[in-house]
């Protein structure tokens, strides 16, 4: 339960160094959509290029309850305007999807 923590907290603290925004729109980053939105559609800038449509359609596939184009478009005016890191985007991608995996391991044991 120690690593599960610390998983935890290092993918807060990503979402506060890239997306700092992020917790506007979803209260809780470890929900269904959320989870869908990290492991697709990391950083802000991914998001503005995708725009709200395509990201309601992806959440679609997998949550079937209240998650719609208002968050979407919540989800896109936060990443326009996003004050977060976009240095070492390549490097952050590839530490959040590391991480993620971790925490998917970590939430099927616990």
């Amino acid at each position: 339960m120690v690593n599960f923590g610390q998983v935890q907290r290092r993918i807060q603290n990503w979402l506060d160094r890239f997306f700092p925004e992020y917790s506007l729109v979803f209260k809780d980053w470890e929900g269904k959509a959320s989870l869908i939105t990290l492991r697709e559609f990391p950083t802000p800038q991914k998001i503005v290029l995708l725009g709200a449509s395509a990201i309601v359609h992806r959440w679609k596939e997998d949550v079937k309850r209240a998650i719609g184009s208002k968050r979407a478009a919540q989800l896109r005016q936060a990443a326009t305007n996003s004050i977060g890191l976009t240095e070492g985007l390549t490097a952050a991608k590839i530490e959040l999807r590391t991480l993620l995996e971790q925490y998917g391991l970590f939430f099927e044991t616990a």
